[in-house]
């Protein structure tokens, strides 16, 4: 594979984790509004949970970016996070013209949030590691002790 379809493939999985981060609070936040509409009760919490939905979102997409991606996962959650917000932007802008703009807690919690997503799967990935290299050590101290009783053992 050359560098160059090596940079695609990245950029595709960047785009689609930045998808992904962005696209899951962008629907659960429209379909609140349509479920609530401009209920007191839900505005009153909506600027918390609108910063969680995108910790979420962030963190969700962060995660299945490094699942594919290849190289530093702590850069692959960051590109992933700035690209998310990126689109919102975009999205925002296309939708609701040029005032609505994401403000710096969405652009926080998308890119803190794929961030923290792609260290928790690093953090799995080296603890999964840890627990194979420590079954491969018993299954070899095993192996030892089973080929030293087999030469004490008389033959006859």
């Amino acid at each position: 594979m050359t560098g160059e379809e090596d940079q695609r493939d990245s950029f595709r999985v960047y785009f689609a984790g930045a998808s992904l981060a962005f696209g899951l609070p962008f629907l659960m936040i429209e379909l609140l509004a349509l479920i609530c509409g401009g209920s007191e009760r839900v505005l009153s919490v909506f600027s918390t949970l609108f910063i969680a939905l995108h910790l979420v979102g962030g963190l969700v997409g962060g995660y299945s970016a490094a699942r594919i991606a290849k190289g530093d996962l702590i850069r692959v959650g960051t590109v992933t996070g700035v690209l998310a917000y990126i689109i919102q932007q975009v999205v925002y802008t296309i939708f609701y013209g040029g005032g609505a703009v994401g403000d710096a807690l969405t652009m926080v919690g998308l890119i803190g949030g794929s961030t923290v997503g792609a260290v928790i799967y690093k953090s799995r990935v080296d603890a999964y590691a840890r627990i194979k290299s420590r079954r491969i050590e018993k299954e070899k101290e095993k192996e030892e002790i089973e080929d030293g009783e087999d030469q004490a053992q008389p033959s006859g």
